[in-house]
């Protein structure tokens, strides 16, 4: 589940922001961290017996039990915390409702015109799942933030509301910062612009990183293979 895995990073965060961790605790602390955001979103979690047979039973359920205590101790049993998935589905609902109508209403050649893309390097497919690919796209840019310490000095809402500026403009959709994405955001273009510039620097990264699972992961068809996509050399002058 996604928002499993959006939870666990931002308990994770906060812990490691309260608390001083031994390097060899690291993998404890990570696998807790899941455990308690399964247990809060997941229907079925995983047993502790499983998360320690992931760690080649480097631990005991001993100290799984004792870690998940000062989890919940350290985090005052606040476990509800909003998360970047959170504000990209709302985000992204603002952000593809100019793109789904306009194939619907006028067909290929209007919404190429209207969304002023070049015909010529863009297939049907492109156009008519232009907004799946768009999500994709956001997502994976935001998955891409989840293991870089820079990204914690921006809030989730305004990491979300740059990945989706920066996808759209990677999509050439104009324009690529829309009224509606404004209200529903709460940020202009120049509020995102720093936190827009670090997303493109990651993207731009992502290929040759040593961490390759998010690249690898959202190179699949299923979806739209977007990591394949090349950055944009650099974010287009706001209007």
């Amino acid at each position: 589940m996604p928002e499993t895995l959006y939870l666990m990073v931002t308990l994770l965060d906060r812990f490691l922001s309260q608390v001083k961790i031994k390097k060899n605790e690291l993998q404890l602390v990570g696998l807790t961290a899941l455990f308690l955001a399964s247990k809060y979103e997941d229907f079925w979690h995983p047993r502790i017996k499983d998360l320690i047979s992931i760690s080649a039973e480097s631990y005991t359920r001993g100290q799984m039990l004792v870690m998940e205590k000062l989890f919940l101790k350290k985090l005052k049993f606040r476990l509800n915390e909003p998360t970047p998935y959170v504000f990209m589905l709302r985000f992204l609902k603002a952000s593809q409702s100019d793109l789904k109508p306009l194939w619907l209403c006028f067909g290929k050649e209007e919404a190429v015109r209207l969304l002023r893309l070049d015909s010529g390097h863009s297939t049907p497919d492109d156009l008519r799942f232009l907004a799946d690919k768009l999500e994709h796209l956001a997502f994976y840019l935001i998955e891409l933030c989840l293991v870089e310490y820079k990204a914690l000095k921006f809030k989730p809402s305004m990491l979300c509301a740059s990945a989706i500026y920066v996808a759209r403009s990677t999509l050439q959709i104009a324009p690529a910062w829309t009224p509606l994405l404004a209200r529903h955001a709460h940020f202009q273009v120049s509020q995102i612009r720093d936190c827009a510039e670090m997303i493109l620097k990651i993207q731009k990264a992502a290929r040759t990183s040593q961490l390759r699972v998010t690249y690898e992961k959202y190179m699949r068809p299923d979806l739209s293979g977007v990591a394949a996509i090349k950055p944009l050399n650099e974010l287009p002058l706001p209007l």
